[in-house]
């Protein structure tokens, strides 16, 4: 009743075993195969996060020293021209990004990401708010991202 049992492996091709596997790989049908269960299970756990934690969003902290002598003002100044109106020294193939909205808004080439300034203050603690507009699978694979820089 096995398949195997009467399969006779001493006159197996492998060169061909092999080359037929290595072109199925790299076929089209299993290109998006491969692609389509990516995409399910990206947004499967998204979906699963979101209800799992729909009001308790993840926050993550990351604190950096500046240098001496720079005021927060002068720090918030250069986030803005270095990291969002220059993209802060990304990929170096990749273009600047594009800006709107007096630029409170911009759009990141190739991958079309679009992120909007909600707050940029100038009191005590010098901020800015920003978040991603369009999180999908080919721009930031999450279902919400907000983001607060503070100096």
């Amino acid at each position: 009743d096995n398949l195997l049992d009467d399969f006779d492996f001493r006159n197996l091709d492998y060169t061909e075993f092999y080359n037929t596997r290595i072109r199925y790989f790299f076929s089209k049908e299993a290109l998006w195969k491969a692609w389509t269960k990516f995409q399910l299970r990206t947004a499967t756990q998204n979906f699963k996060a979101y209800l799992e934690s729909p009001s308790n969003l993840v926050s993550i902290d990351h604190t950096e020293k500046m240098p001496m002598g720079v005021s927060p003002r002068q720090a918030l100044d250069a986030w803005y021209e270095y990291c969002w109106r220059g993209g802060g020294g990304g990929a170096t193939l990749s273009p600047p990004p594009i800006l709107f909205q007096n630029g409170r808004q911009r759009w990141i080439l190739p991958a079309l990401l679009e992120e909007e300034i909600l707050s940029l203050e100038y009191d005590e603690s010098c901020h800015v708010i920003y978040r991603v507009n369009n999180p999908n699978l080919l721009t930031y694979p999450v279902h919400y991202h907000q983001s607060k820089v503070q100096f």
